[in-house]
């Protein structure tokens, strides 16, 4: 384990992925036992901002699935968190969307919750939230080629929704809340659900985590973003490698 899952664990994460993996064709769960299958080509062991992490092509297929269960479905009077580490490689256009991180069985409805880049918002990082497709643009834009630490929460108290990067809040809105939800999909990682990973974002994805039974704090988050930021280069004597920040 590194410094960063200690902190995922010791901050009561339910679902957790490190993408840590060299070889084989599982993304296997740390936390919450949701292992992910390979669709289309993924590399492992590419560079991360913790230890390694996955490098998925934007096209092909290439995502991470979880099988439909109902472990990860959320109380949305207690709250839902998520965190990730991303590095976007190619620049958006057009009109379409990349998915980050998606709970649902179509592109219309039967959705738990859904991160993902909206090309019609100019490229911004939206949001999904229960099965009522209620919609947040948080307006933030990912640029190319930059590893970014991002974490969105719920907080019943309020009816806010909240959005971080690199460890401090980016923007909120609140008199939000979520309603119904689909109980029972499928998880994935790099694409939207459908029948088949679909809208597939291209770039680096690493250290995923879920909450689906808590509001993360102010001072959790950011303790995430220390605990791996900033990176630093690292030769390994073929490659430069990206090193996890260790604090003592």
């Amino acid at each position: 384990m590194t410094l960063y899952s200690d902190l995922l664990i010791a901050q009561s994460v339910t679902n957790y992925w490190p993408l840590d993996e060299t070889s084989g064709a599982t993304a296997v769960a740390a936390v919450g036992g949701v292992n992910l299958a390979y669709s289309g080509t993924v590399t492992q062991n590419a560079l991360g901002a913790v230890n390694t992490a996955y490098r998925f092509t934007g096209s092909t297929a290439s995502a991470l699935i979880g099988a439909s269960n109902a472990s990860m479905a959320f109380d949305s009077t207690i709250g839902l968190s998520f965190s990730l580490i991303i590095k976007p490689n190619a620049t958006m256009s057009g009109s379409g969307a990349w998915g980050i991180l998606s709970r649902r069985s179509n592109s219309s409805a039967n959705r738990t919750f859904s991160l993902f880049m909206q090309g019609s918002t100019g490229g911004t990082i939206n949001v999904d939230v229960g099965n009522t497709q209620i919609r947040w643009d948080t307006g933030f834009v990912p640029l190319i080629n930059e590893y970014y630490h991002v974490a969105f929460v719920w907080r019943p108290s309020g009816g806010e929704f909240r959005f971080y990067v690199n460890g401090e809040l980016y923007t909120n809105s609140t008199g939000r809340a979520p309603e119904s939800q689909l109980a029972n999909s499928p998880f994935y990682i790099a694409a939207l659900g459908a029948a088949t990973p679909s809208q597939l974002f291209p770039g680096v994805i690493d250290e995923v985590a879920v909450w689906n039974n808590k509001s993360l704090t102010d001072a959790e988050i950011r303790a995430q973003y220390h605990a791996a930021f900033p990176i630093t280069k690292v030769f390994n004597g073929t490659d430069w490698k990206y090193a996890e920040r260790r604090v003592l």
